[in-house]
């Protein structure tokens, strides 16, 4: 779609749906076995405690790839920002002493 000819036609290309479908289908298989997994292994609840506490903590596990990718969006997007306006990361060179 935002490639060119020459590259829309080859392999990599053209199996790159499949991959990534066999891919992001296994993340997500394993995360959700994961967050099932942990709610089954707790300890049960205590009569103090209210049940909606599981359901928090299936929540948290939905909202998990949410927060991986708003956090790890955040150093890229500060990195474009910073390339933008031209405000360049610099670093100040130190004498070593021995």
């Amino acid at each position: 779609m935002f490639a060119d000819r020459a590259t829309q036609e080859t392999v990599i290309a053209q199996n790159a749906p499949v991959v990534l479908h066999w891919l992001l289908t296994s993340a997500m298989v394993g995360l959700l076995s994961t967050a099932v997994l942990s709610i089954v292994f707790l300890p049960p609840c205590p009569k103090s405690e209210s049940k909606i506490k599981y359901v928090w903590m299936f929540v948290q596990w939905i909202l998990f790839p949410v927060n991986m990718i708003v956090f790890g969006s955040i150093p890229a997007i500060e990195a474009q920002t910073r390339l933008a306006i031209g405000k360049y990361l610099g670093f100040n060179v130190t004498k070593k002493n021995r």
